[in-house]
């Protein structure tokens, strides 16, 4: 606390010492005007407000208050105490009262520059733009022609797009500090606002002339020229650049960019083709228009073939290049190539492992292409360099129950869950997995536990609701939930024949044979590749509907497809459902 109060003691004292420098109490209290405010009076106004500041300072800002309201009572006209409140008011967003009380503030001290840019910001966050920019110009205009804030003041009438404002502003600048680069380029940027193409070129113009090595500043002025329909004057200024700077690869894209945007294709290409070979032009700069021309190739009647001879003469000169090599990934995704897509993912990792991106997007490829083995072998890279990430354990507990390795898809799943922050939709894709794994290593109630979560989340997860009815309905329980279940699957996929078959079996289950005939004749029409497990559904679904000599055939059919159930085998002898 000691400490608070010497930072405090050392504030006021400066604010005395400053209220001499600047002729006028900057606190307000010592006022030779003020006649009423004696000897004892100063030192409780003082008093009170350093208990004012201590408060401010601690954020106790009510406390704060009080204590400068009891300094105003002492001395109404303290300019001081009403900055401080005013600062207060904007810390708890009362932008109403602090700018009532900066604005008393500067009317008993209108010298304090302090107040009046305290004024200017809450003008600002009012959007009261060019009550702020008059602040601004009398700062300028009484604070020995100070520029910044003139700077201040054209910045913000760019901000609410007053441009003829902003170029008086600019004119003052550069009648004070002699002609600017980003003064001028800010100028040309504005008459091209306006629309003033003939002002746009003169900047352009005072550019080239003093900046004669910024051949950028000739390019605009070709630009200018081509809005104007100047054809010729444009390409005799890009020839004049190609004059003073053969090498300078970013002219070639001027050029190129000239005859696309005339339909000159043929021409385009001429330039295009040497501007991806110059060596100057940074690699960045080339994909990103490698990116575009891609997006808007239809519109210019440009062969894709062509976008993929210029990749491949990027690959050739920058071969290690990530971003080429992630734009070649893209641009293989786009067209349905993402084995090979995958394949260049795999390069980008040889060049960098460090970055999660790219080993997300390797995952998501082995996926989409269902090659399995290689998840299992990067989902485990991946864990080993990004042990906090959730979406490589995923995949890699996916592999394991591909593989019918429950316990170990069970435990690296249940690892990556842990890792999953603020993403209920990853969270239930971990439990849907959780869930198989337990189930199918017999824990059959954690699991249903499991599906209950992942429903609670995601309650149109069809593909969970279809495979925890199911379960539900070989353990014979909770049928009716399990009937609700996937009645919802049927709804959003009537003619999706594993649903159809789930749904006939929980039907089957539930006592209601003829029903269950009706949906699972249905996944027979539409499945013609029956599953020997279908069928065996099928032989069981049509002897309870007095079908017998159908339902061993049937069985019969299911046996010959591979399928050596016991239980099968004993329907076939006997002729009659096991039960």
């Amino acid at each position: 606390m000691r400490n608070i109060y010497l930072i405090i003691l050392l504030l006021f004292s400066s604010l005395t010492i400053n209220c001499s420098v600047m002729g006028k109490s900057e606190i307000g209290f010592i006022n030779n005007k003020q006649k009423d405010i004696n000897e004892n009076n100063k030192l409780e106004f003082q008093y009170l407000f350093i208990e004012g500041v201590k408060y401010k300072l601690l954020g106790e800002y009510r406390k704060s208050i009080k204590w400068f309201k009891r300094c105003l009572k002492i001395d109404r006209r303290s300019s001081a105490v009403r900055f401080e409140l005013a600062n207060i008011y904007i810390i708890n967003g009362d932008l109403d009262s602090a700018m009532q009380l900066l604005r008393d503030a500067i009317y008993y001290n209108s010298e304090n520059k302090w107040y009046k840019l305290q004024l200017a910001n809450v003008y600002k966050q009012k959007a009261m733009i060019k009550h702020a920019c008059k602040i601004y110009n009398d700062l300028y205009m009484n604070d020995s022609g100070k520029i910044e804030y003139l700077y201040m003041e054209s910045e913000l009438f760019l901000s609410i797009e007053d441009w003829k404002s902003a170029l008086k502003v600019f004119e003052l600048i550069e009648n004070e500090q002699g002609i600017s680069e980003i003064l001028s380029l800010e100028k040309y940027k504005v008459y091209i606002k306006l629309k003033e193409p003939k002002s746009a070129h003169k900047e352009l113009t005072k550019l080239i002339k003093n900046f004669p090595e910024k051949t950028e500043y000739l390019a605009m002025l070709a630009e200018v020229y081509i809005s104007e329909n100047k054809n010729k004057k444009a390409i005799n200024i890009f020839n004049k650049m190609l004059k003073i700077n053969p090498e300078n690869g970013y002219v070639y894209f001027y050029i190129a960019d000239y005859y696309k945007n005339i339909n000159n294709i043929e021409k385009y290409k001429d330039y295009i083709d040497i501007a991806f070979t110059k060596i100057n032009v940074e690699a960045e700069h080339k994909v990103q228009y490698l990116i575009k021309l891609y997006l808007s190739a239809d519109k210019f009647n440009i062969d894709k073939n062509y976008i993929r001879t210029l990749l491949n003469n990027l690959l050739e000169l920058y071969p290690n290049n990530l971003s080429i090599l992630s734009l070649y990934v893209d641009i293989l995704k786009s067209e349905g190539h993402n084995r090979a897509a995958r394949d260049i993912v795999s390069k980008m990792l040889t060049i960098d492992k460090h970055q999660y991106k790219t080993w997300e997007q390797l995952l998501l490829l082995d996926n989409q292409i269902n090659d399995f083995v290689s998840l299992k072998i990067h989902s485990k890279s991946a864990i080993v360099y990004f042990p906090d990430e959730p979406l490589p354990y995923l995949f890699n507990g996916i592999s394991y129950l591909l593989e019918k390795k429950y316990s170990e898809s069970f435990n690296v799943l249940l690892k990556g869950e842990k890792n999953v922050k603020d993403n209920p939709y990853l969270k239930s894709q971990f439990y849907s997995y959780i869930a198989e794994s337990l189930y199918n290593l017999n824990r059959q109630e954690e699991a249903f536990g499991y599906f209950d979560k992942t429903i609670e989340i995601d309650p149109n997860n069809i593909s969970v609701l279809n495979n925890y009815s199911y379960y539900l309905s070989e353990a014979n329980i909770n049928l009716d939930k399990a009937e609700k279940m996937i009645s919802i699957c049927i709804e959003k996929e009537f003619d999706n024949p594993t649903y159809l078959d789930t749904y006939a079996w929980v039907l089957y289950k539930r006592g209601k044979y003829s029903e269950a005939l009706f949906y699972i004749k249905r996944v027979i029409e539409l499945d013609k590749e029956n599953s020997p497990v279908l069928l065996e559904h099928y032989g069981d679904i049509l002897y309870k509907n007095n079908q017998k000599e159908e339902a061993i055939k049937a069985w019969k059919k299911s046996r010959d497809l591979g399928n050596n159930s016991q239980k099968l085998h004993e329907k076939i002898l006997k002729g009659k459902l096991i039960e």
